[in-house]
């Protein structure tokens, strides 16, 4: 439990803050990509740290990290320039999608190479980033139009899967090689 607190914590936030977005839609789309922008700055600031502070228990401790920087660094874009960001948003969503979806399915394809560990909900969940971020980036109207649903359902399942693997393992990516 100590090890995986910040996991849980940041679960319960993730699934607060896609509710509010399913049940709220009222919000402005500029208080939206505030509200993404900082849960994104967060996110990516606590992955940064953890893979810096605890490289050893990642199987690739840069993936995790670059994924931290790129959450960061779209979570600042949309904090400072609201406006623009309003326009973007289904460009910026797909592509963090796509780059988390890619960067986790080369953690369990070199996960894979090494341990047996890494199962097959990994997989799953990051073809099912990837495709959802294609179909964000090639139908913009779609997220445009739905941006509080789709934000909010991205949200809870990324909380539901943080609290998920923070609740089956000590730590997630921690592999033992023999």
């Amino acid at each position: 439990m100590k090890n995986n607190f910040w996991n849980y914590v940041l679960g319960i936030l993730f699934i607060l803050g896609g509710i509010v977005l399913i049940f709220k839609p009222n919000f402005s789309f500029q208080s939206l990509v505030y509200y993404v922008g900082v849960v994104l700055l967060i996110t990516g600031i606590f992955r940064v740290i953890m893979s810096i502070v605890r490289h050893e228990s990642f199987l690739l401790p840069g993936n995790y990290f670059l994924g931290g920087a790129l959450n960061a660094l779209f979570g600042i874009i949309l904090m400072i320039n609201k406006e623009a960001a309003v326009n973007l948003i289904p460009t910026i969503l797909g592509l963090w999608l796509i780059i988390s979806g890619v960067s986790g399915l080369a953690l369990v394809i070199n996960g894979k190479r090494v341990t047996k560990q890494i199962n097959s909900r990994y997989l799953i969940e990051n073809i099912l980033k990837l495709v959802l971020g294609i179909i964000i980036m090639t139908t913009p109207i779609i997220t445009v139009i739905f941006v509080g649903w789709v934000l909010g359902i991205i949200l809870i399942l990324v909380g539901i899967a943080i609290i998920y693997n923070a609740y089956t393992s000590k730590n997630v990516y921690k592999v033992k090689i023999k």
